[in-house]
């Protein structure tokens, strides 16, 4: 059996030239490294203009030479698929660990975790420290920024925590004072101009890619931890992500799939699902609540959204989600039904979120249920907004305003608001598995006194992707009830009845 030198840092280096791979040997491991891009497939089966720019294959290893030799260099949660091809070809991998345990000045600085762990979340912890290079997944509302506190205090390294939004910025810091005890100055951020740097950091991605960062900055950190990961940006995010030789590194989501079909870069970056949390579990358990999904149809019309037809029927059809934002924003009847399902669930005790995807239909949306005497505020993000985002925060939370108004990428993703009986989703999005379920984690969160937890869904059942978006919102939820004329009526019943329909009018 032969000696090949594996040397692990940022990134797996397996050694090429007489003292390592041979040619045939490498290009079996690059074959592993080697995606077809979905996105490109998707985007020229749809005739979208531009997709050659998509490359048909990506690549995530790459050659490099050095004084040292050749390598054949591949992402770090790739180490299953290197030592496979190892033992494939009867060779023994000599492993020269070169991670960090980060700089000694901010090293042990991560207090003890202070909240008692639910047994799943033990499993989680201890899951991601063994394997040390991961992913965990478990649904929204189980505790995973808990679980992430959890495994920052378990390991005490200096831990980089990425985010990709303000809102989920604002709570990592917020949350490390009740959780570890920490003040806000305690907690390093990274964010605009601002780099304090602390033994617990919080970063947003954003920053970082535009900022930049040297080497030294990378080996700064023991531990780096990647919230929400499922929502990150693939080019930035691949490039931040592959430049850390922390020892640890754990990837942390509801769902790890994206909606491009990319997620083996999520793969290449942190390995495999170290440990797995069901909902239905956690639903059976009490940790969460199920959701009482109503789909509210529509009367909005976008006849010329979508896939563009044969050219021999004479549509022509685009896939522009701009304009249709627009078209979604100026009608009018159509924001009144999900302005009168807030109004209604307010007035009934509920502390409701309604999202949108404009800020100015947000602006549209408060000023109908203002105009209702119905007790509203902003949840808008951006910084001329903070200061109403964190006043409307506080008065929900004291009882003197019911319904928070604000974006899905303010209030969509990763805010902790407990309390929340009822959402209101003003744009379709049910074509987007993940976001959706971002979404849905907004109000399935236990609280004390918490006895309900519905969703309303605007349903756009006259567009080319209504019918698509009813099928995986009855796919995806256990209790979906579709409001007719008639009443409610459940959703698969709802869908059956829709195919006897199409059946008696075929003939």
């Amino acid at each position: 059996m032969k000696d090949v030198r594996v040397v692990v840092d940022n990134r797996i280096r397996v050694e090429l030239g007489p003292g390592g791979l041979s040619p045939d040997q490498a290009e079996d491991l690059r074959g592993l490294f080697e995606h077809t891009n979905p996105k490109r497939r998707s985007m020229e089966a749809m005739r979208i203009p531009g997709y050659w720019k998509e490359p048909a294959i990506e690549r995530t290893w790459s050659d490099k030479r050095s004084q040292s030799g050749s390598w054949l260099t591949v992402p770090r949660g790739g180490m299953k698929r290197v030592l496979s091809v190892l033992q494939k070809h009867d060779l023994c991998p000599v492993v020269e660990d070169r991670r960090t345990s980060g700089v000694a000045d901010l090293r042990g600085g991560i207090p003890v975790h202070k909240v008692e762990l639910r047994d799943y979340q033990r499993a989680l912890v201890n899951s991601a420290v063994s394997a040390e290079t991961c992913m965990l997944r478990a649904p929204t509302g189980s505790g995973k920024t808990e679980v992430a506190f959890a495994y920052a205090s378990e390991v005490n390294v200096p831990t980089l925590v990425l985010v990709n939004t303000r809102v989920l910025l604002d709570q990592w810091v917020e949350r490390a004072s009740r959780t570890l005890g920490l003040s806000e100055r305690q907690v390093g951020v990274v964010q605009g101009n601002r780099r304090e740097l602390r033994p617990l950091t919080v970063a947003m991605q954003q920053s970082l890619h535009h900022q930049g960062f040297d080497d030294e900055f990378a080996a700064t950190w023991g531990a780096v931890v990647y919230d929400e990961v499922q929502l990150a940006s693939a080019s930035s995010f691949y490039a931040i992500v592959d430049r850390f030789p922390a020892r640890y590194r754990l990837g942390v989501s509801a769902d790890n799939r994206r909606k491009d079909g990319k997620e083996y870069l999520n793969h290449d970056l942190f390995g495999e699902v170290a440990y797995e949390v069901k909902r239905d579990a956690l639903i059976e358990q009490g940790h969460v609540m199920d959701i009482d999904v109503i789909v509210q149809p529509t009367e909005f019309r976008a006849d010329w959204y979508g896939i563009d037809e044969d050219p021999e029927t004479g549509e022509e059809r685009e896939l522009d989600f701009n304009r249709l934002s627009d078209e979604i924003t100026d009608d009018e009847a159509r924001t009144l039904l999900g302005v009168e399902h807030a109004a209604r669930e307010a007035r009934d005790g509920a502390l409701v979120f309604v999202m949108a995807r404009r800020r100015d239909h947000c602006q549209r949306i408060a000023a109908a249920l203002v105009a209702r005497g119905v007790p509203s505020g902003y949840l808008i993000g951006g910084p001329d907004y903070r200061k109403e985002f964190k006043a409307t925060a506080q008065a929900m939370r004291e009882g003197r305003v019911r319904v928070g108004v604000g974006t899905i990428q303010s209030i969509g993703t990763g805010i902790d608001f407990p309390a929340i009986n009822a959402a209101v989703v003003m744009t379709p999005l049910a074509g987007n598995r993940q976001l959706f379920n971002q979404v849905r984690g907004r109000v399935c969160r236990n609280s004390d006194g918490k006895v309900l937890s519905r969703l309303y869904y605007l349903w756009d059942s006259h567009c080319s992707y209504g019918l698509s978006h009813l099928k995986n919102l009855v796919a995806q939820n256990r209790m979906v009830t579709v409001v007719t004329p008639g009443g409610g009526v459940v959703g698969r019943d709802y869908l059956t009845s829709l195919k006897k329909r199409r059946v008696a009018s075929a003939w």
